[in-house]
């Protein structure tokens, strides 16, 4: 059964329709408002609200949860509700919600079934809105990239399963990425999900540093996507990634495999109005880096990868300021737009005392 079978027989199974009112990415909030129609997947009327690709004016936000690298079946799933109780406006998943490492689709549904059984997961995607992007172990098994030989159906089940509608934008491209503005000036924030894996080229043999400059992370259809999201107005800007962009020392997956492709990125967020700030999963530890440099505005990264297992071996990061820590742990940001600041936290699992803290000024 080929995407487009697929996605046909979920639409004759399907049958809630909501009409929600949002504005076209980058309309102007004076305009009226249209409305879009979309399909509900199982349980999914809080996502149907808030597809990808779309403004929401009516939506201030100044706090929210993100983080990364669950084992349903081998930690306490507790800190779902520890996270629930700061009472996050979003949550963001930034990959490995579960460890399936497998290429069979059915393995990936089931995989997901078995969170589904989570009190506190399915009370998060019950009550707050969540946007998920995956990594190596929830897409694949190993490092493939785009040589993914079932990409297109996993990436069917991993839609479905996390309650991407049908009318959503993620629907009709290949890929997870997404991207949201929520505010009004001067209190904009966009939020853009990168996908790293269904387009990236193999990784160079031997865990070594790409020099073709013709390999690709994002895809062209995803890094022009990604343009166009830039170009939009906004104050502050959260760009996460599954894998680490700043760091660019130690040998496992990250964006300084592909020299090129990591430079670019950065030029770009240079380039873009407001405060960029990256979120990042995968190294089964937290740190805080940043990237200073004389001829441009700083771009702060804060890696959230603790909910499971954690690593305390010593990893390289030049641009590091603050940890590493190998406590678990999840990742909170809270905006105070009166001080135009953006506080940046790591916090325990169990009880969300500070484990990380740093503080970035918004631009003005």
């Amino acid at each position: 059964m080929n995407r487009i079978q697929l996605r046909l027989r979920l639409s004759q199974l399907l049958i809630l329709v909501f009409l929600f009112p949002t504005l076209p990415m980058g309309a102007d909030e004076g305009e009226d408002k249209v409305s879009v129609e979309t399909t509900v997947v199982k349980g999914g009327e809080l996502e149907a609200r808030y597809p990808s690709d779309r403004t929401y004016p009516d939506l201030a936000i100044t706090q929210f949860a993100y983080g990364s690298c669950n084992k349903p079946r081998k930690v306490s799933q507790e800190f779902w509700d520890v996270m629930l109780e700061k009472k996050p406006q979003l949550m963001l998943l930034l990959g490995d919600q579960h460890y399936v490492d497998s290429n069979e689709v059915s393995a990936h549904r089931e995989a997901f079934q078995r969170l589904e059984k989570i009190r506190g997961y399915t009370r998060t995607r019950d009550t707050v809105p969540t946007f998920a992007i995956w990594d190596n172990h929830d897409y694949a098994k190993g490092y493939l990239g785009k040589h993914h030989p079932n990409a297109a159906a996993v990436e069917d089940v991993f839609l479905e399963e996390n309650r991407v509608p049908l009318g959503d934008a993620r629907r009709s491209r290949d890929g997870v990425y997404g991207a949201w503005i929520f505010g009004r000036h001067p209190k904009r924030v966009q939020v853009i999900m990168l996908d790293s894996h269904r387009h990236r080229d193999a990784l160079p043999r031997g865990r070594g540093v790409s020099k073709d400059p013709e390999k690709t992370i994002l895809g062209k259809d995803q890094w022009k996507w990604l343009g166009e999201q830039l170009a939009q107005e906004a104050e502050v800007r959260i760009v996460a990634s599954s894998n680490q962009v700043l760091s660019d020392q130690h040998r496992w997956q990250r964006w300084g495999v592909f020299p090129h492709e990591r430079q670019r990125l950065l030029d770009m967020l240079t380039e873009a109005s407001g405060t960029s700030v990256i979120l990042s999963g995968d190294r089964h530890r937290g740190e805080i880096a940043r990237l200073e440099r004389a001829d441009s505005k700083p771009i702060c990264e804060i890696t959230a990868s603790g909910w499971a297992q954690m690593y305390d071996d010593p990893e390289p990061n030049r641009l590091r300021i603050k940890g590493p820590t190998a406590k678990n742990h999840y990742g909170w940001m809270t905006i105070n737009w009166d001080r135009h600041e953006i506080n940046l936290q790591l916090l325990s699992t169990e009880d969300s005392s500070v484990i990380l803290d740093h503080v970035e000024k918004i631009e003005r």
